[in-house]
């Protein structure tokens, strides 16, 4: 990608209002700039597959949402909160 790359006003009605990666995810320098793009899904400046895939542990996951403030104390109920559901 060029230095100093210039990603105005896209749209995506998915992912990637600028920039969808499917394969290789762009190299980019400091003066590459995004503003105001917007996707519908995910990823308003730029959308991508995931490089590396790793599982964690129900603990980490409960820690990194109260590292990042997403939750405030340990949940009563963590199937309901992962979203699991017993037939």
């Amino acid at each position: 990608m060029r230095s100093g790359s210039r990603f105005y006003n896209n749209y995506a009605e998915q992912r990637g209002g600028a920039i969808d990666c499917e394969v290789q995810h762009p190299a980019f320098d400091k003066d590459t700039q995004f503003f105001n793009n917007k996707a519908e899904v995910y990823g308003n400046n730029i959308g991508a597959f995931s490089q590396i895939l790793a599982v964690i542990s129900e603990d980490l996951y409960v820690s990194t949402l109260k590292k990042f403030g997403i939750i405030k104390e340990e949940p009563k109920d963590r199937l309901r909160m992962l979203g699991a559901s017993s037939n």
